[in-house]
């Protein structure tokens, strides 16, 4: 049996280190669309609640049945494509009002 010097096992503890380090990153890396949809989403809003407010009286498009389910719509059909028919876009900035542009 041969004994190692201190520089060989350092080289060898900093290999076994290096490789820990790589399998540790590697289900990550693994599956990158999975944690880019988890990462989306966790990211998502909690209260979208106030954008149905506004499809009460907008009886010209389906999603009225979402709040109105007595509603009819002005359509005989429709078409909704999927993943995409229910997404909603929302801007909201509250820095600055025109006010504080029009000041001296």
């Amino acid at each position: 049996m041969r004994l190692r010097s201190s520089w060989e096992s350092k080289q060898n503890f900093r290999l076994e280190n290096k490789k820990l380090s790589i399998r540790m990153m590697r289900p990550f890396s693994k599956y990158p669309l999975l944690m880019l949809a988890f990462i989306l989403l966790a990211m998502r809003p909690a209260a979208v609640a106030q954008l149905d407010a506004t499809l009460y009286h907008m009886s010209t498009i389906p999603q009225v049945k979402y709040t109105n389910p007595a509603s009819s719509s002005d359509y005989k059909w429709y078409i909704g494509l999927p993943g995409i028919s229910s997404i909603y876009a929302n801007v909201h900035h509250n820095g600055f009002v025109v006010a504080d542009l029009l000041k001296k």
